[in-house]
């Protein structure tokens, strides 16, 4: 659900916050009026949000691993319109985002963006900004499945149910998070890849 800054923008809100200047207070006859539209806009949000994670999950996988350590390579733009776009590729446990908050290393699912620590009271906008996705992260999310005898397609949701279950063998920690382990893996590729 959008968070209030960003209810705030709907059209049918901002119409009825700042109609006559704002200068009209909000009653409950001009609350109900609106309240029908509000319902299909906020689905219309949801979309675009939906849509803006598949992108930047879409353009992230088109990056070869490590692609940040060749500057001459940049995100390519990905289209995810028209009727066959899968939207359930949010749900897989590939399906990471990372805050872009410099020193922050919190891998996490869609379902946690609005609750990471870098981005509450923030815009839907402001959010997306800082939301990045790791190349190769699919190929790690993939091992570690495998690892584990599950299935490709393992959901984000199942893999987050064995969060303090898992255990890395570097000797570093007792359990992981699923997010803190690709994170790991990640660091760990990136670090022997630049020797």
């Amino acid at each position: 659900m959008p968070r209030h800054s960003d209810v705030y923008d709907l059209p049918a809100i901002a119409a009825m916050l700042y109609e006559d200047h704002a200068t009209i207070p909000v009653t409950e006859e001009r609350w109900l009026a609106v309240v029908d539209s509000v319902d299909s806009q906020v689905k219309m949000w949801q979309a675009e949000v939906r849509h803006d994670l598949l992108l930047l999950l879409k353009s992230a996988k088109n990056l070869p691993p490590h692609w940040f350590l060749t500057p001459a390579l940049k995100p390519q733009a990905v289209d995810v319109t028209g009727d066959e776009v899968d939207f359930s590729v949010i749900d897989k446990a590939s399906s990471l985002f990372r805050c872009g908050t410099y020193g922050c290393k919190d891998l996490f699912g869609h379902a946690a963006i609005f609750d990471h620590r870098h981005f509450h009271n923030r815009k839907w906008v402001d959010i997306l900004s800082r939301l990045q996705c790791e190349a190769g992260t699919e190929l790690v999310v993939a091992a570690v499945l495998k690892n584990l005898n599950l299935p490709e397609d393992t959901s984000l949701a199942a893999m987050e149910q064995l969060n303090g279950r898992l255990i890395c063998l570097c000797g570093h920690r007792n359990s992981t998070t699923f997010g803190e382990l690709v994170c790991l893996i990640l660091m760990l590729l990136c670090f022997t890849h630049s020797r």
